[in-house]
């Protein structure tokens, strides 16, 4: 079951929403192991000796010499002179981490670049870091480049080769001319030559592959979109990122081998994902390859994050709902290795504007992809509502049940769209939420679909709501004076009214959400075999609203109390060729075109045949609706499923 708590920081009072999700669907296990994970936390690795410091380029120039390679006396000592920093930050806050990741001038590594570490890796934390900060970040920039004012030390000089466009042996011309027969001896001294055989002719290649992840409920591989793919040899490296299809292709070409690896993160810094609590999530890939690398996570700590990511990725970059831009900056999503607590499946807190995801159920089971994406879509959408909400103090200000229907619903919209196949159970949709409840709540979800839960359980809400938008929804929740479910409904009636909505269908819907039932409604009644007339009007029995098919082919639900006459609902026929309009025996409304001599006469019909003895009416709230002989709802213009030829 989902719960919410409240707590209360040092700093204020902070709105932490948390959510429990039940393992509904059986998972799918693949077929076959395309990928294992390997060692998966690593604080240890093998120590290599570096090629392209200064003084491992002065001992391949003394080799050289010894061996006749070279002349005694082309370089000078003092030819050798350094063209970068190899360098370690040392952040002592999470503040300080957190700006280190967000300047984009800078590739930084999660693991010192001097060692080697096992495929796999998917975490690493330097034993020497005092307990309680934060790890340590490596890279290589160049000699007088401005660097943060965050502490850090240089753990080498180098001497690298100028990247293109790059004038970084400027100051050692000298070197410049003799840096690729240096480069291979350094590497042939320091026991770092590629395992393949090369000699200086350098054999240039592109590296490429594919991300894909394992979903165990659609049963099948799928790509991961714009995860951060790194390709490196020592301190060359390109930094990118996979396409819609989970591809990616480096645009640097390489001499011999070099290391793959993949950060759980997505451009821009938008949002990322942590081991626990602790630093960045990665994958460290095969190292030494001169290949395309392809991997499938079906396993392991990085499926796990792979299927947090996934979600992540769909909310921001591929949602089908044309939400406005969503200002996630950095948001880190937490993923702990851990089991759910009697209150907390999932949260979203304010104060650090971070997500936590758990692994586990109550009982120890692993969540399947479908519940990690629910999970993380909707604290995702409490991070994007407070981000959005321009008031103060989103936490202390808006009502908790409020955040939480739109959390819920954008949770809901983002699952739905994704995996559009998949039965979406009552925990999902909340559309078993009972009367006169104050929490977990469907309204926004109501806004938008077509279901009437009220014909599943005379306990559940009547909802003949529809038509709104999931962007209309956005845009209410962003507002500073909306903070509670009274708000979010003035907001909606300041709405125009959707096709098949009336003014006394949103009151009725809302009302039940302060204790009051939805009244009963009179109704003007017409049985199967009644066939309209054009211009002929069938009204309400309050004489409010009334159904007629217009000289024009229109079948309309029109308001004689708005002014100017409000047309509720149309069944889009206007300007069609239409002879005929009858309720028919079968429980078919249907509108035809006898004159019609090839193909269908039909020209539109609301589907609901094989229900005999059913009837048409029309209802004093503004609604048309086809009963059949139980009193079910099998059609109503507030939730139009009619079909057009």
């Amino acid at each position: 079951m989902r719960r919410t708590v409240w707590k209360l920081g040092l700093s204020g009072l902070l709105l932490c929403i948390v959510i429990g999700c039940e393992q509904a669907l059986s998972p799918i296990t693949p077929a076959e192991s395309p990928e294992a994970d390997g060692v998966e936390r690593v604080s240890t690795g093998i120590k290599l000796e570096n090629p392209y410091s200064v003084e491992s380029m002065k001992r391949a120039y003394d080799t050289l010499v010894a061996r006749g390679s070279l002349a005694k006396g082309v370089l000078a000592a003092d030819d050798f002179q350094p063209t970068h920093h190899y360098i370690r930050f040392k952040p002592e806050t999470m503040e300080e981490y957190t700006a280190l990741k967000r300047n984009a001038d800078l590739v930084l590594w999660d693991y010192p670049l001097d060692y080697r570490f096992p495929e796999g890796m998917a975490s690493y934390c330097d034993p020497a870091i005092p307990a309680g900060k934060p790890n340590y970040l490596y890279t290589a920039v160049a000699i007088g480049r401005e660097l943060p004012s965050i502490n850090y030390e240089i753990l080498a000089d180098l001497i690298l080769s100028p990247e293109d466009g790059s004038n970084v042996l400027a100051k050692s011309a000298a070197v410049s001319g003799y840096y690729d027969v240096l480069e291979h001896e350094a590497l042939r001294i320091t026991g770092n030559l590629p395992k393949r055989k090369q000699g200086l002719a350098k054999s240039l290649w592109l590296p490429s592959g594919k991300i894909e992840v394992w979903d165990n409920v659609l049963g099948r591989k799928v790509p991961v979109v714009n995860v951060n793919v790194r390709t490196r040899n020592w301190f060359k490296w390109w930094d990118g990122y996979t396409d819609i299809n989970g591809n990616f292709s480096c645009p640097k070409d390489y001499n011999g081998d070099i290391s793959y690896s993949l950060r759980w993160q997505y451009p821009d810094n938008r949002f990322d994902i942590r081991d626990g609590r602790a630093g960045q999530a990665f994958y460290n890939g095969p190292s030494q390859s001169t290949s395309s690398w392809r991997v499938v996570f079906n396993s392991g700590l990085n499926w796990y994050w792979a299927n947090i990511f996934k979600a992540g990725a769909f909310y921001v970059g591929q949602e089908p709902y044309g939400l406005n831009d969503i200002p996630f900056n950095l948001i880190s999503i937490m993923a702990l290795d851990e089991k759910a607590i009697p209150t907390e499946q999932a949260l979203y807190s304010t104060g650090n504007e971070n997500v936590t995801i758990r692994r586990y159920n109550l009982d120890g089971d692993t969540l399947n992809s479908y519940d990690l994406f629910m999970n993380t879509t909707h604290e995702l959408g409490h991070a994007h509502h407070d981000h959005i909400y321009d008031g103060l103090l989103f936490g202390a200000s808006v009502d908790l049940n409020y955040a939480q229907a739109w959390a819920y619903a954008i949770g809901y919209f983002m699952t739905t769209a994704a995996y559009p196949n998949v039965s979406h159970g009552y925990e999902v949709t909340m559309q078993g939420w009972e009367f006169g409840v104050q929490h977990r709540l469907p309204l926004m979800i109501d806004m938008v679909d077509i279901f009437n839960q009220r014909s599943e359980d005379s306990d559940n809400l009547q909802d003949f709501i529809s038509g709104y938008t999931v962007r209309q929804l956005e845009t209410i929740v962003s507002q500073k004076d909306c903070k509670t479910i009274y708000d979010f409904a003035n907001k909606i009636r300041a709405l125009p009214l959707p096709t098949g909505m009336t003014n006394t269908i949103l009151n009725d819907y809302f009302n039940q959400y302060y204790n009051i039932s939805s009244p009963s409604y009179a109704e003007t009644k017409r049985s199967g075999g009644f066939n309209f007339t054009k211009g002929q009007k069938i009204y309400s029995p309050n004489k409010r609203f009334f159904l007629v098919w217009k000289s024009d082919g229109n079948l309309v639900l029109t308001d004689t109390k708005s002014s100017p006459w409000r047309n509720v609902w149309t069944s889009k026929t206007s300007g069609r060729v239409t002879t005929h309009c009858i309720m028919q025996p079968d429980g078919n409304l249907v509108i035809y075109n006898m004159n019609n001599p090839s193909g269908s006469q039909a020209v539109w019909c609301t589907g609901t045949w094989n229900n005999p003895d059913a009837g048409l009416s029309v209802v004093d709230n503004g609604r048309v609706v086809i009963y059949n002989k139980y009193r079910k709802e099998r059609w109503s213009s507030t939730n139009d499923t009619g079909m057009r030829f």
